[in-house]
């Protein structure tokens, strides 16, 4: 699957971990508070990584495109504004049609959406 951020494209694989659920967790542990949250995406044999981190009232969402890069800032803003932008991407992602179980030529990713903790997010932020 192809993740875009900014002018960054990271062609990401779902073996061995299911990062669009640590995805969810980080965000809701983003929304308890967590001063920092970080998601590994396998891009086979190398591993890219989300950080998130506060500082003060903000969150720096970076970017580690491989092991032995030095991380990027993408965005620096409220924890909300970063969490909403993500949880857009998410809900859009969620209608894509290969997360229908019949559609086994269109299946991309082995793990199920995180549909319900997609949804327990949202109402969060309702």
């Amino acid at each position: 699957m192809a993740i875009q951020l900014n002018d960054r494209e990271m062609a990401v694989s779902d073996i061995p971990c299911d990062s669009l659920m640590m995805l969810t967790s980080a965000l809701a542990g983003i929304l308890s508070g967590s001063p920092s949250e970080i998601i590994e995406w396998s891009l086979e044999p190398e591993y890219a990584a989300w950080i998130f981190s506060r500082s003060g009232p903000n969150l720096t969402f970076s970017l580690r495109e491989d092991s032995g890069s030095e991380a990027i800032v993408i965005e620096r803003n409220e924890p909300t504004v970063i969490v909403d932008q993500i949880l857009a991407a998410l809900s859009d992602l969620s209608e894509c049609d290969f997360w229908v179980k019949d559609a086994e030529d269109l299946h991309i990713w082995s793990w199920p959406f995180p549909a319900n903790e997609l949804n327990r997010l949202k109402s969060k932020r309702e």
